[in-house]
């Protein structure tokens, strides 16, 4: 009886080892794929830093054109209207 009982309690000591086994491959695993996601966010965000920075270098780009624009149509506009105002004052 004792005999069949170690024999039973070595059965179990071995299943809960292998339990125990298969729990830290399952660990590793998740820490692996843990540390690969870490990785890839790590990529996203520089991806996305640099893309911001490239963004806003166009922005300030775009409103230095339109501001350009604006004082190229001010001047002709100005221009405009003092040709009418010469052209009224000697009518």
């Amino acid at each position: 009886m004792v005999a069949v009982m170690d024999d039973e309690f070595k059965k179990f000591i071995h299943a809960l080892r292998d339990v125990q086994l298969g729990f830290q491959d399952r660990s590793m695993e998740l820490e692996k794929r843990i540390s690969q996601l870490e990785g890839e966010k790590n990529q996203l965000e520089e991806n996305l830093t640099r893309e911001r920075g490239a963004f806003q270098l166009e922005l300030e780009k775009q409103r230095e054109a339109a501001a350009l624009k604006l004082k190229e149509v001010r001047a002709k506009s100005e221009a405009k209207a003092e040709r009418l105002v010469t052209a009224s004052v000697i009518s």
